[in-house]
């Protein structure tokens, strides 16, 4: 195995995308640990692994089998890396669904930015930073809920890039100009094949365009609308906003959350003709039955 991809070495966003992998298991192993070292600016985190959805998955395949629903359009948000949203497609079309799925994150696309000689930054659109590679050792984990964390070289280069890099280089993304910056996207290789994986940027704290309103008939957020990371005002916001895209009756939203003993909980709701949804599965145990 190459040097940069050895058990010990630290995944940085060049070790990714700058090399070519062709192993696999290899290639999974790399954006497990990639994918979990990186944070976004609201809190959530890139984290993948394969088979996690699979129970949710087949709860969901047996529920529109026996209520005979047709599902042709489906919204997957928080997708991640994309391993989440690659399995739920393969499974929906092995149980013969013509679907096509749009995958939603906050953060699709990134950049890979040169500061210095063997220090680069990875930062989203606006310049936030997502990921620093300092000589090839990879430091991430920039955001907590309420304060920064609470490391003094995070502090300090923090501090160093808001105010001497961060507008500059949102500037130079914005002009697409500069051989200093890689534009990358933060999904899984194995996202690639797929033509009927449509992706999109947005913040299901928004109300979504018009063009996804009532189009869904099956909405899934994994691992997004935890209280861990919104607020029960903001979750009530985000669940009103996907329902507007479910497509009408009998249409689904399934909300879970995957603990860290790996065990999935959450809930499938339906929704009825006068647009109220209605819990019809339990996964585990919901946290935010209460709130819907």
């Amino acid at each position: 195995m190459h040097k940069w991809f050895s058990s010990d070495r630290p995944m940085t966003a060049r070790n990714l995308f700058f090399r070519r992998i062709d192993n696999l298991n290899e290639l999974d192993e790399i954006e497990k640990k990639f994918f979990s070292s990186i944070q976004l600016p609201n809190g959530t985190y890139k984290n993948t692994y394969t088979n996690r959805l699979d129970d949710v998955n087949h709860l969901v395949i047996q529920h529109l089998k026996s209520t005979g629903k047709e599902c042709n359009r489906v919204m997957d948000i928080g997708i991640s890396s994309g391993v989440s949203t690659k399995e739920l497609y393969e499974i929906m079309v092995k149980n013969d669904f013509n679907v096509i799925i749009t995958g939603i994150d906050l953060i699709i696309k990134s950049y890979i930015v040169k500061l210095f000689p063997n220090i680069y930054a990875l930062v989203d659109k606006e310049g936030n930073p997502l990921q620093l590679d300092f000589n090839g050792n990879s430091i991430g984990h920039w955001y907590t809920r309420s304060t920064f964390p609470k490391i003094i070289f995070k502090k300090l280069f923090f501090s160093i890039y808001t105010a001497f890099f961060q507008r500059k280089i949102k500037k130079m993304i914005g002009e697409g100009a500069s051989l200093r910056i890689t534009e990358v996207t933060l999904l899984s290789h194995r996202l690639s094949i797929y033509d009927d994986i449509h992706l999109f940027e947005y913040n299901i704290l928004e109300r979504f365009p018009k063009q996804h309103r009532k189009r869904y008939d099956y909405i899934r957020v994994a691992n997004t609308l935890n209280k861990s990371y919104f607020s029960s005002d903001e979750i009530r916001l985000a669940v009103g906003n996907l329902k507007e895209c479910l497509k009408g009756p009998d249409s689904i939203l399934c909300i879970v959350r995957t603990d860290e003993d790996g065990i999935n909980n959450g809930s499938i709701y339906c929704l009825d003709g006068q647009g109220i949804l209605h819990n019809s599965l339990t996964i585990g145990t919901s946290e935010i039955d209460n709130l819907l």
